[in-house]
């Protein structure tokens, strides 16, 4: 998804495909991301080409697909859902400074989207993983992968989908109360939670 001619091709050749079976397309799904950490060795330091190369994937291209794919969403009244994380509600580590900035990036494009193409009869939503056991995760895996699939599911099908999903859980908390709580929580407190302060 880092490249929008490979986008638009793929735009392209779904659209002949469902043209050519009499179909029309019901979601496009979002979940391409990447995970850099950020250099941990001099904390003190950052560095932008981390941060350009994970928003050209997690967030310009997510924004591409949708747009690459706007009319035939548009045509079958479809949906775009997009896959953030609880990194988009709070940044609970030093080296994901990066990482949370792309999730908080997703989290404002999807808030925005869903009501600037509501209108136009496009539904937009989030699903907010918490700690998934997959490969981007091999340090924490606390839930199977089997609640996003479910929750992805639910976006795509239900008549009555959410704006957003937080499946799984962070610490054995669930991911919803986690990221609700660190919406209210002051920063201040926050900070001394994940020994930042």
């Amino acid at each position: 998804v880092a490249k929008a001619e490979a986008i638009e091709a793929a735009a392209k050749q779904v659209g002949d495909e469902l043209s050519k079976r009499g179909l029309q397309l019901a979601a496009v799904i979002n979940n391409a991301g990447i995970l850099i950490y950020d250099p941990e060795d001099d904390v003190g330091s950052i560095d932008s080409t981390v941060l350009e190369r994970i928003l050209t994937v997690n967030v310009v291209g997510s924004f591409r697909c949708i747009e690459a794919f706007l009319p035939l969403l548009k045509a079958s009244k479809g949906r775009a859902i997009n896959v953030g994380s609880y990194f988009g509600s709070f940044a609970p580590s030093v080296n994901t400074v990066s990482y949370c900035a792309s999730k908080h990036a997703v989290e404002g494009m999807s808030d925005g989207l869903r009501r600037r193409l509501r209108s136009e009869g496009v539904y937009v939503g989030l699903v907010k993983p918490g700690n998934i056991a997959t490969s981007m995760n091999p340090k924490f895996p606390e839930t199977h992968v089997s609640v996003v699939t479910a929750a992805l599911e639910h976006a795509v099908t239900s008549p009555y989908p959410r704006c957003r999903y937080y499946p799984g859980v962070f610490i054995g908390r669930p991911c919803w109360l986690v990221c609700k709580l660190f919406a209210v929580l002051p920063e201040r407190l926050a900070d001394k939670l994940f020994k930042l302060g």
